[in-house]
């Protein structure tokens, strides 16, 4: 198995450590090899990852992305400038067996600035293939506006990564009664994805 352990405050602009785990004879759970994500790691360009990004300020394993029998990597950077100042980043990795990159995708490439209000990948959570499509999906909360946005994703050999749509809940549209105030509250602070605990066909 494998982990992915977020260093935001790397003087680099943020790294990301995959380690490779492994249960030994004793069931005990050890540590086989460890490989560092960071700015002057292949492909990322210089520029890609700059100071004060904050990559890594959170990570997610999404699932097979790019359908190579390997897991993929969502990795938050919620200082990244691309869509604006501090509008934050996401950034898709395709990783190879060893835990080293393929490939890369910025998710801010298919969206347009002011899709948000607040710094995307602040918090990440896989959410599992929402839409049936084949590809997994990915929840990121955006703040401190308080939003937390399902990416519908696709992924084909010959165009790449796409989105088929975003679903924004925050907490002042959908939610009665003592709703919480998204910029004083930190809603969206964390994300997890439950299970389908009400039988209606949609994880929680």
């Amino acid at each position: 198995m494998g982990l992915a352990v977020g260093e935001p405050n790397d003087s680099g602009g943020g790294r990301v450590w995959i380690h490779k785990l492994a249960v030994d004879d004793n069931g005990i759970l050890t540590e086989t090899s460890t490989f560092q994500i960071n700015s002057n790691t292949a492909p990322f360009a210089p520029g890609d990852i700059a100071p004060n990004d904050d990559f890594g300020y959170s990570v997610a394993g999404v699932g097979d992305i790019n359908k190579d029998s390997v897991p993929d990597l969502a990795v938050g950077a919620p200082g990244d400038d691309d869509l604006g100042n501090n509008k934050g980043e996401i950034w898709i990795l395709y990783l190879d067996v060893d835990g080293s990159v393929l490939g890369k995708d910025r998710l801010s490439s298919l969206l347009t600035a002011g899709a948000l209000a607040g710094q995307l990948g602040y918090a990440l959570a896989a959410a599992g293939d929402v839409d049936d499509n084949g590809t997994p999906d990915l929840i990121s909360s955006s703040q401190p506006a308080g939003e937390v946005v399902t990416f519908r994703l696709d992924y084909n050999s010959t165009s790449g990564l796409s989105l088929v749509g975003m679903d924004v809940l925050t907490a002042a549209g959908d939610c009665t009664g003592d709703c919480p105030d998204g910029a004083i509250d930190d809603f969206g602070c964390s994300v997890a994805v439950l299970q389908d605990f009400d039988g209606n066909g949609a994880t929680e």
